[in-house]
């Protein structure tokens, strides 16, 4: 009786064990998303800053050398950052947060004479 139990307690860890890694494998997350984009113009610049920045990196510390690691990212992240600023099509340009691997990168864009764009950037631990 003794061994039935435990046979049976051993048969449900696994089944758990083995969810537990099935749920773990499941769809891989892309390793560059816009996570959100918001389009501002001068009048409200500002308050749509502030609101991303509160809502994704108020607690977070800037990385200190942001350029470097965006030199090694930037041909993955202009295309996501291009498709916001024409998809879109913003009046004045959009903050967008965009996930880089283990970086969050918040990142105010703005139009330099349409269609080029230029922006200003900060980038933290994920």
């Amino acid at each position: 009786m003794k061994k039935q139990v435990l046979r049976y307690l051993l048969a449900i860890v696994g089944v758990v064990l083995l969810i537990g890694l099935i749920a773990s494998c499941g769809g891989d997350e892309p390793r560059f998303k816009v996570i959100d984009s918001n389009e501002y113009n001068a009048a409200n610049m500002q308050v749509v800053g502030d609101a991303l920045w509160d809502k994704y990196v108020k607690d977070k510390k800037p990385l200190s050398n942001p350029e470097t690691i965006f030199a090694s990212y930037k041909k993955d992240v202009d295309p996501l950052i291009t498709n916001e600023m024409n998809k879109k099509n913003p009046t004045v340009g959009r903050f967008i947060v965009i996930k880089m691997d283990q970086y969050l990168m918040f990142t105010m864009c703005y139009w330099d004479n349409k269609p080029a764009w230029k922006t200003q950037y900060w980038i933290f631990n994920y």
